[in-house]
């Protein structure tokens, strides 16, 4: 894992939708920076071929982080 600690909160149906979608053995899991450092932006999975192969852009699935009131 590289970057900073994410917090976020995601729809468990979505986030199930999207990774029983990828169809490989591998899956990446993306976390896209907005401007505005306290919301998290949308979550981008992509599936890849092996553990450092760079993502399949074949396949992609975004999803949008609920907000979290602290």
């Amino acid at each position: 894992m590289n970057g900073p600690e994410v917090v976020v909160s995601l729809k468990p149906d979505f986030l199930l939708d999207g990774l029983g979608a990828v169809h490989s053995e591998f899956t990446r899991i993306g976390f896209t920076n907005l401007e505005n450092p306290g919301k998290p932006g949308p979550v981008l999975i992509t599936s890849q071929t092996s553990k450092d192969a760079p993502s399949d852009e074949a396949f992609r699935y975004l999803l949008q982080p609920n907000l979290l009131l602290r």
